[in-house]
């Protein structure tokens, strides 16, 4: 036997429990509180989504997943709790449905994307510390130099690196580090 929730005053909800008919009692229960359940399936959601931010290392990502079960347990459990005596104990497999979905999705991460991850992180960083290498040789053959043409600067560093290195010139000239202009036919860089 159910007592009413007294937060729900759907009338045929009302009706369902006064005359003891209380099949499909979680129905009402998702009628009345969609908009909450939503948004804590929105957070979870959202938190493992940051799971695939480039930068993230996959052990990172793991603890991800297990940041938002902790988020469901902590704000929705006690809710699912406190509102099962009004509306049966259906209520809480839907909120297991959502934690099994997290789960899942972690186990798929873990079978599926994990050592690709670790491979993308380890190119990431690598990448990072090439451009940090680069900008700090780009300063300082410039700060030698003062002015300096673009192409005998590009000569400086392999073709591979070509990419890093228009990149770094761009960062500078936008942070106003150094300034890039032409003169004549030739692009010159001056040291600011």
């Amino acid at each position: 036997m159910y007592i009413a929730d007294p937060d729900n005053h759907n009338k045929l909800y009302r009706q369902d429990i006064e005359e003891g008919y209380y099949e499909g009692l979680s129905d009402y229960f998702f009628e009345r509180y969609e908009s909450k359940i939503s948004k804590w399936e929105d957070k979870a959601d959202n938190m493992t989504s940051k799971v695939y931010n480039p930068g993230t290392h996959p052990d990172k990502a793991l603890q991800i997943f297990d940041k938002a079960l902790q988020y469901l347990s902590d704000e929705a459990l006690p809710f699912f709790k406190e509102k099962e005596e009004y509306y049966g104990p259906e209520i809480i497999d839907d909120y297991n449905s959502m934690v099994d979905s997290i789960k899942k999705g972690k186990e798929n991460f873990k079978e599926n994307e994990y050592d690709e991850m670790l491979i993308e992180y380890n190119n990431y960083i690598a990448e990072k510390n090439k451009l940090k290498q680069i900008k700090k040789e780009i300063k300082a053959k410039i700060k030698k130099e003062n002015i300096m043409k673009r192409s005998d600067l590009m000569k400086c560093f392999d073709k591979e690196d070509a990419a890093l290195v228009r990149r770094s010139l761009k960062e500078f000239a936008d942070k106003d580090i150094i300034e890039i202009y032409k003169d004549g036919s030739r692009y010159m860089i001056k040291f600011l």
